[in-house]
């Protein structure tokens, strides 16, 4: 019997269909792979929270970026990780865990400092550090061109990040703002749209509004 299992299960790996969990991967991209997931799950899971939880515009403009953000990136690590059999971590990790226990036990100003400082400078910071790494020591090139791919993206997050933690720590994010400012204002704007894309059309005759470009 323990015999025809050991077949079974060697039967099962050798065709294919087994998936492998990144951090269990032989070589050091599975555990690039595996720490990219965790902290793309901890961004994500800690930034749901925060734009429900958080005090002021400014931190939940924030957070509703960093989600955006954070799951078009998981996605195509997931789609990079599952064309190799692989599979990225679906939740954090211990530590990461740990500080969305202690944001949980947070309100007002102080939730929001500490998401600020945790969560949107702290995180980005390590995750900057693993995808430089990543970008030049990873074993396949596609993994390498992923992770260059999106460093630029990670930069902007950890800059708003500090300019969130700045407006949370001197009490501007909780002044209210005049009648027709801008909430976004110090968020990080969106991306422009997918070069693959497909053009936006506009009705025959409706005349062509101005785009407002983000400010530097």
């Amino acid at each position: 019997m323990r015999r025809l299992l050991t077949v079974a299960v060697w039967w099962f790996m050798a065709s294919g269909s087994a998936i492998v969990h990144a951090g269990e991967a032989s070589g050091t991209d599975g555990l690039y792979l595996a720490q990219a997931g965790h902290a793309g799950r901890f961004e994500i899971e800690a930034s749901q929270m925060a734009a429900q939880r958080g005090s002021n515009d400014y931190v939940r403009e924030f957070a509703k970026r960093m989600i955006a953000d954070h799951t078009r990136i998981e996605a195509e690590f997931k789609a990079y990780a599952s064309a190799r059999k692989l599979a990225l971590p679906a939740e954090p990790d211990g530590g990461q865990k740990a500080i969305l226990a202690s944001l949980g036990g947070k309100t007002g100003q102080s939730y929001d400092r500490e998401y600020a400082q945790a969560v949107g400078v702290e995180a980005h910071r390590s995750a900057i550090r693993l995808f430089e790494e990543m970008s030049t020591h990873a074993t396949d090139g596609q993994l390498r061109d992923l992770a260059r791919k999106f460093l630029p993206m990670l930069k902007e997050h950890e800059k708003h990040a500090g300019d969130l933690l700045s407006k949370v720590e001197s009490g501007e994010a909780q002044r209210p703002r005049q009648e027709g400012g801008n909430p976004g204002r110090g968020i990080p704007h969106p991306l422009p749209p997918d070069r693959a894309a497909p053009p936006v059309t506009r009705p025959t005759g409706e005349p062509e509004r101005g785009t407002a470009q983000p400010s530097r």
